[in-house]
């Protein structure tokens, strides 16, 4: 399957590349479409529509995955996709919103389907995606928990160390950590569902309606 991936790094592309292909159970063929002048979410939202139109129109692609950080805004639940009131500070459905209003003015052209999407939530961070499994306390829930009292058991920058073994590792280094712990969860993506539900699970769940 020809799919292309957008995240706020390309480390964390190499990640969802290999767990796109272990949701789904096949091999599949990356397609670059956009080349970043800069990071973080705001660009991210800036070039989605932009990212959608090329892929349609200049290329073969049939879906695009996207994930991004939380930091700390709200995270993604069930409630948010029946009442959109709750919804309106995450991210994760605020991209789903630009996804489908980018779709709405699309020319469909003759003997091309719509690219399929997939959008996960990262909480806080791709980082903690990366230690699951390997640290109890990286969870949505306890994350949830920490938001509400204000007192969190660990930061992004905690998150990196343990995950690259420096918060200033190298992109290299930082891909190699990457695509290991993709690999080490490609074999059993139970756990990181049951542990990331919000933002794990709702992307599984929208790679696998492809």
């Amino acid at each position: 399957m020809k799919i292309a991936v957008l995240s706020e790094s390309p480390v964390d592309e190499a990640f969802i590349k290999i767990i796109v292909g272990a949701i789904l159970k096949k091999q599949v063929e990356n397609i670059t479409t956009h080349s970043l002048q800069s990071r973080g979410w705001q660009a991210l939202l800036q070039v989605t529509p932009a990212v959608i139109r090329n892929l349609y129109y200049k290329t073969e692609a049939e879906a695009l995955a996207i994930v991004v950080d939380s930091d700390e805004t709200l995270i993604h639940s069930q409630l948010h996709e029946q009442d959109e009131k709750t919804n309106s500070n995450c991210r994760l459905c605020g991209l789903r919103r630009i996804i489908k209003n980018t779709q709405d003015k699309i020319t469909v052209m003759p003997n091309r389907a719509m690219i399929k999407t997939a959008v996960g939530l990262a909480v806080p961070a791709m980082e903690a995606w990366y230690r699951c499994g390997l640290d109890a306390q990286v969870n949505e829930a306890t994350w949830v928990r920490a938001s509400n009292e204000k007192k969190f058991p660990y930061t992004k920058q905690k998150l990196k160390i343990d995950a690259y073994g420096s918060d200033r590792a190298g992109i290299s280094l930082m891909t190699r950590c990457a695509v290991e712990a993709a690999n080490r969860l490609a074999n059993d993506l139970t756990e990181i569902e049951k542990l990331f539900p919000g933002g794990f699970g709702s992307f599984a769940r929208d790679v696998r309606g492809w």
